[in-house]
C-alpha cells in the first residue's frame, strides 16, 4: 500500500509497505532525525483519520500551527480506530 509520512524537520515523503512496516520505519527515521513528531497516513485519504492527519502534516510541514480542535479531533478518531480496528 502507498502511505505518506511526515517527520518534523524533515518533511513529507511517500512510503510503500504495510501500515505496520511504514510506521516502524517512520519511527526509526524520527529518532535518526531527532525529530519531535512523525505521522503516517494512507495516501488514498480514504478515511476521516487519514484526511485530518494529512491536513495536520501539511500545516506542520509549512511551519504553521495546528488548531487545538484539529488535534483533538484526530485524537478522537484515533481512539475510535483503536477501539474498533476493523470497523466493527
Amino acid at each position: 500500500m502507498a502511505f505518506k509520512v511526515f517527520i518534523s524537520g524533515y518533511g513529507i515523503y511517500e512510503a510503500e509497505g504495510t501500515r505496520e512496516e511504514v510506521e516502524a520505519d517512520a519511527e526509526d527515521k524520527r529518532r535518526w532525525e531527532r525529530a519531535r513528531r512523525s505521522l503516517v497516513w494512507d495516501a488514498s485519504l480514504s478515511t476521516p483519520l487519514d484526511k485530518i492527519t494529512a491536513e495536520i502534516a501539511e500545516l506542520w510541514s509549512a511551519g504553521k500551527g495546528v488548531p487545538t480542535e484539529m488535534l483533538q479531533e484526530r485524537n478522537r478518531l484515533m481512539a475510535l480506530v483503536t477501539e474498533h480496528p476493523h470497523g466493527d
